[in-house]
């Protein structure tokens, strides 16, 4: 994922795992799906900056965050978007941990 800000992908990403059946419902390995989920999971506040351009360059892997997702039946919440659980991987990763890192400076 490219995004400045995380958001909810859009359906048509969703089946490139997720195929539709007849009944045009999508399904993945015998789950079918009634809808397609419009809640996201993983929120920040506004005045949080979160890349995962600047985060996929730093070769941080998805399942850092989220989890195995590819081995689930239903996503969740795996690793709440805490500020000190980010500050923990940041010193793990020897990342950047000022406030300016992730928050703008107030006017």
């Amino acid at each position: 994922m490219k995004a400045e800000r995380a958001g909810f992908p859009a359906a048509e990403k969703c089946l490139v795992c997720h195929k539709r059946d007849g009944d045009g419902r999508a399904g993945l390995a015998g789950e079918v799906l009634d809808h397609i989920p419009s809640q996201q999971l993983y929120k920040l506040p506004d005045f949080v900056l979160f890349s995962h351009s600047r985060h996929g360059a730093a070769k941080v892997e998805c399942r850092s965050c989220h989890g195995d997702v590819a081995a689930r039946d239903a996503l969740e919440l795996d690793h709440p978007p805490t500020m000190k659980a980010c500050i923990e991987c940041h010193r793990t990763k020897k990342a950047a941990i000022g406030c300016t890192t992730c928050h703008e400076l107030g006017q």
